[in-house]
Order: structure tokens, then sequence, then C-alpha cells
């Protein structure tokens, strides 16, 4: 205050006006302060400017790096023009050096000495387009903004646990506090690891009212504005070694796994209910017993982690003792039993499955599959049982489906014959994992099978059953759908069903058999034995080659080769060989003596059309014969009865010439099918 009025008294000793005095004064504050930048003496600059400037812009000891990154003119500058705000608050439009760059000084009157200090600078906009209005910049803002980042590195790089959190706005805050101090350490050294930490920072700054992101490197940090300081609400980098693309969902998702394996161990169901997917808690975690499947909950969770994040996918890996356990969790559309929106970005991660990766050895263990493979193996064993096919289709993989369940209906499933499956309840005496493949060894009755599962989109789903068989193969899935096609054509033959006959049949066998007859013959009658009977006696061997299967029934005499070839993504019997003796030597083929019977009745009805004589006028008279119950087959008669010279009728004599594409099996039990054209 003393100092003050010697200055105004000398200003009226020398003559001079309080207008001018006031200019003197003004010039002075803003010399000093532009002095203090140049000089990077902050004590000076903190001198020179308001608490508030102070607070905003020169908090930290490094704040005169930064002050330079911002380029403010500090050559001598001329007053243009002062405005006073208030009697403690004024304007000062100013131009500095040669190029008269225009600069706007904010001064206010210190409570303390009376005297002006800065208390902003508002620099020009830096560039201007036709379609965004020019926007000042104010060094108090930018100052504040790139402090806060520096606070952000320097407390994420060595900082403690309090003062991480300090910087942070409530949502991330939120996030942060649960997790373990070796989990939080690693996260925060993660996003800083590449990031400059003493040098002068020179962002790439994008700034929307309340919110900012800053681009430093390959960190990028996201701040809003909250109760009036700049505060973090996320970040992401994209270093040599890991990424994080959100830590707020990094973070998120480690904690629901640390909470997890806390519930997990503790056997907390209504905790791992909140915290997993509906898909994963009620198909596997509702009903099951935990301690059939510990996890080292405490060694793994101090441990350090490893992440992997995708856009609504995160997994966690902890390398533990005995394998490395991965934790995937989902969040958005892949969660929506959680309260928030699905897909806004503060859905809450579920766990969705935990992955087991043996070591030193080849199994990959899902949590899921080893809890449900016990559950549905009962299920899928009485399903066998009682040939549910209902049960059956749901619950097995669409390839299954497709070659087996969905080819049979109710008639033929109810015949098929699993002898090897016996109805008794599944035992699992070993299980492999391998990634989505799960085999589940068990002792059945008296037999050991292993029943093949894929883990799907529609959850766990049998594949296979793996029977100890000889001379066959050991799929079930394999058997059925070559035994399918046999038992079908048996059930046509029981019930004298032309359409069970055709569809069980090939295109060859259709074109030449049962294309040309009215109705099903006596089976029994023209191969002097019973044909269903010997259909569906026990399987001895099945060989295929290429597109071609031969399937072996019964023993000694009663022995039936059925033929069957590939069609359409699926078996239809092509021949049967009734085989009359042990030796094999006498046989008798289907489709052979079809042809010659039906050959035959061609020519007895051709030659008895022409034995009678008609006069010249009378029309031919169209045969309509019946089929008799004895050797010979009666074709669908031609209409009108072909003369000598004519065009051939609804039989074509080139359907009874052997089909090259038809090898004829001769030798069955031997290491290789023997075919000839």
């Amino acid at each position: 205050m003393r100092r003050r009025s010697r200055y105004l008294w000398a200003c009226a000793l020398f003559g001079m006006s309080l207008t001018g005095c006031a200019k003197i004064l003004t010039q002075q504050a803003i010399d000093r302060f532009a002095a203090g930048i140049q000089e990077k003496d902050l004590d000076s600059l903190r001198a020179s400017s308001s608490p508030e400037f102070e607070q905003r812009a020169l908090r930290l000891s490094d704040a005169t790096q930064d002050l330079k990154v911002l380029k403010i003119p500090t050559d001598k500058a001329k007053i243009v023009k002062v405005q006073d705000v208030n009697k403690d608050e004024r304007k000062v439009y100013v131009e500095v050096g040669k190029a008269a760059q225009k600069l706007e000084y904010r001064l206010v009157r210190s409570e303390e000495t009376h005297q002006w200090v800065v208390d902003d600078v508002i620099l020009p906009p830096k560039s201007t387009s036709a379609k965004t209005a020019p926007v000042s910049r104010s060094v108090a803002e930018q100052m504040d903004l790139l402090l806060s980042l520096r606070e952000f590195l320097n407390a994420w790089d060595k900082g403690e646990r309090e003062q991480i959190l300090g910087l942070c706005g409530p949502d991330l805050r939120k996030e942060l506090e649960g997790l373990p101090d070796p989990w939080l350490k690693q996260l925060c050294s993660q996003v800083v690891a590449d990031a400059p930490k003493h040098k002068s920072l020179q962002p790439d700054a994008r700034v929307d009212k309340d919110r900012a992101f800053l681009m430093l490197g390959k960190l990028v940090v996201e701040f809003r504005h909250i109760d009036g300081r700049w505060q973090l609400q996320d970040a992401a980098t994209d270093a040599k070694d890991e990424t994080v693309r959100s830590v707020r969902k990094l973070a998120g998702c480690l904690v629901q796994t640390q909470t997890f394996l806390t519930a997990y161990g503790s056997q907390i169901k209504t905790t791992l209910e909140e915290v997993t997917t509906p898909d994963f808690h009620g198909t596997c975690l509702a009903e099951a017993d935990l301690d059939a499947v510990p996890l080292p909950v405490q060694a793994l969770l101090g441990l350090k982690y490893d992440a992997r994040q995708q856009k609504n996918r995160t997994e966690i890996l902890l390398d533990g003792p005995g394998g490395i356990y991965m934790f995937t969790l989902v969040t958005g559309d892949l969660a929506p039993r959680d309260s928030t929106p699905a897909g806004s970005e503060n859905s809450s991660p579920k766990v969705a499955e935990v992955t087991i990766f043996e070591k030193g050895g080849s199994q990959v263990k899902r949590l899921s599959s080893m809890f449900l493979s016990q559950q549905l193996l009962h299920v899928y064993a009485d399903a066998l049982s009682n040939r549910d096919k209902i049960r059956l289709e749901k619950m097995s993989t669409e390839d299954f489906r497709r070659r087996v369940w969905g080819r049979a209906d109710e008639s033929v499933l109810k015949s098929l014959p699993f002898p090897e499956v016996e109805a008794a309840r599944p035992e699992v005496t070993a299980t492999v994992f391998q990634g989505d493949v799960t085999e589940v060894t068990v002792t059945q009755g008296s037999r050991a099978l292993t029943y093949v599962l894929h883990s799907t989109k529609s959850g766990l789903l049998v594949d296979d059953v793996l029977m100890p068989v000889l001379d066959r193969p050991s799929s079930l899935k394999a058997n059925a759908e070559q035994l399918i096609p046999i038992y079908q054509f048996a059930l046509g033959v029981h019930h004298g069903s032309m359409k069970a006959l055709r569809q069980s049949s090939d295109d060859g066998l259709n074109k030449i058999v049962w294309i040309q007859l009215r109705s099903v013959p006596d089976f029994n009658d023209l191969f002097h034995s019973d044909v269903v009977k010997r259909l569906t006696a026990p399987v001895e061997a099945m060989r295929t080659v290429d597109a071609w299967s031969v399937v072996r029934i019964g023993r000694g005499r009663e022995t039936v080769d059925v033929k069957l070839v590939k069609e359409a993504d699926r078996y239809l019997v092509h021949d049967i060989t009734f085989h009359e003796d042990t030796t094999g030597a006498a046989q008798v083929h289907l489709l052979r003596t079809f042809r010659n019977e039906i050959a035959a009745s061609m020519q007895r009805q051709y030659h008895a059309n022409h034995d009678k004589i008609l006069p010249a006028s009378a029309e031919i008279p169209v045969i309509e014969p019946t089929l008799q119950p004895s050797a010979s087959l009666v074709p669908v008669p031609l209409s009108p009865t072909p003369r000598r010279g004519d065009a051939p009728g609804a039989v074509q004599p080139a359907l009874y010439e052997k089909s090259p594409s038809a090898p004829e099996v001769t030798t069955f039990l031997e290491d290789e099918v023997e075919v000839r054209e």
C-alpha cells in the first residue's frame, strides 16, 4: 500500500495523469508476466498471477515447460486498448512484436498488494474455416487440461492408491476401487508405460464443452470437467506388448473376475448368478457341485493378469498352478440380463466361461463342459435307450441330426439295434478336453463307451458315441446312418409299402425295379426265405470304399450283403445279395433277380399278344395283368403293346443294362473290397 502511494505521488510530482499511471502499471504487470514465461521463472510467474491462474495453470513445477508449448508471444507488448470491467478487473488488448500479434490480457487487482496481476491470457485462434467460427483459446483453460494430463501420468506411473483414485471421475473410480493393489498397479503401469512424463507435453487435444480427448502418441485420455476440475473418465493405449482398449471396461472385467473367484471359492451361488451370463449360470453353475471342480482362488488373485480386449468380449488370463486359467467376459447384447440397456457403455461385463489350459499337456478344459457333460450323458443315454427322437435331435449336433436322427422316422428308429449301448446309467471314468471337443469315457452296463461332445452356440451337444466293435466303424453315427436305409427297406417289405422301398433305394434300383411294379411282390416266395428276418439280423461287418459301402448281416447260410451307395449325402440301398451256403458260392442278387423276372414277364406278355389272330381293323387289346404271389413278376403294362420295329414303351431296355457306376462286390471279408465293373 505504501509502495503504491509513493508511485502515485511520483506521478503527481512529475505532472502525469492518473490515466497514464494506470497504463504504466498495466504495462508493468504484462511485462513481468512475459518475462517470467521467457525465463521459465515459476516464482516470478506466480508473483505476477492471480491465485486462480496459479491454481489452474501454475500448480506444478513443470508448468513453465508446458507454457512454452502454448507459444505465448513474450516480445515487447504495446497496449492498444484498456477496457475496465470494474474497479478490480480489466481487459487489456495488446500487440506483440514486429508482427503485431494480437493478445488479450485479463488482469485483476491483487487483494494483498493491490497491484494488477494476470488472471488469464486469451490467444487468437490457430486457424479459421468457413464452416466454423473462430474460437479464442484461454491459456488458463489449456494449462489446466495440460497439467491434469501431467498429474495423471505422474500418479499412474509411481503414485499411491489414493493419489491414483483421486484424479478419477466417479464412474472410473468406482471400477478401480474394487481392484486389489497388484492388479491396480499393473493396470496403471500398462496404460502409461510408453507415455512421456518429464518432457514438454504436446498432445493433440479435442475439447467439446465439458469433455476433452487428449492423444499423446499411442495413448488416448478422456477427461470430464466435473466440480470445477478435469477428472479422468477413461484411457486407452495401443502399446507394442499390451493393448488396453478401455481402462474402465478392463477394470470392470477384472473386478467381475475377482468377484467370481471369491464367490466360487466361498460357494455363494447368489453372487455367482449376479456376475455370470444367464446361460453359464442356468445351464452350468446353478445345480453344479462346485467341489467337483475346485479352483485355486487365493493363488489366482495374487497373480499378474494378461488381458485381451475386443469390442464386446474380454479375456482375462491368469497363469496359475497347474495351468493357465482364462475368464471370458461379455458385455452389451451378449449379457442381456444386466439392468443397463444392452449395448450401452455402462453395461456390466458378465463371466461367460472359464477355460483351463493344462500345463505340460494338451487338454483344454471348459468349466461348462466339465459340469454339463455328466448331466448331459445321463439324459442322452436315457434318450438312446427309449429311442426318443425329439430329445435325441435336440441334444445332438447338426451333423448327427442330419445324418442319423433326421433320416429315421419313429417306426425305423424304434427298430434300430444298438446292442453296444445298454440301457444303464453311464458312470464317468475319464474325460479328455480338446478346446470345443470333450470326450467322456464311461462304463455303461457291461460296456465301455466314449461320448463325443461339442461346445456350440446352442450349448454342449453330443456329436457321436464311440463303441468297442470289430470289423465295422466304432462310431454310432457311422453305423446308424447305414442301418437306417436297410431297416427302412425291411419295413417296406414287411408292410408292403412301395413308398418305403422307393425312399430307401437308390436311383438305379428305383428305375430298374420299383417304377415298373404296381405293388410290392412277395419277397419270401421270390427269395425262398424270410427276407425281413434276414435283413434285421445282427450286423457282422461293414466295409466302405469311397461312396460305396457293404453291410454284412447274419452268419453262415443266413448271411446277407447289403450294398449301399451315397447319394445327396445319404446312404441308399443299391443291391442285396443273399448267400445260400457257408462258402458264399451260391448267391442270389436282388437286383439281378428282379431284372430277370421283369424281363421274362415282358416276354410272356409280348408273345401272348402276338399269338392272337385279330381282324385288320381291330384294336390291339391292352393286357391288364395282376401281380401273382409266386416267383413271377408282372411289370406295369405297355400301352399300346409294342410291335416289331415300334419305338420302346414305358420300359426302356437300357435300364436293364449294368450301370458302369455301380460296381458289384464279389468278395467281402478281405482286407480290401474287390470290385469289378
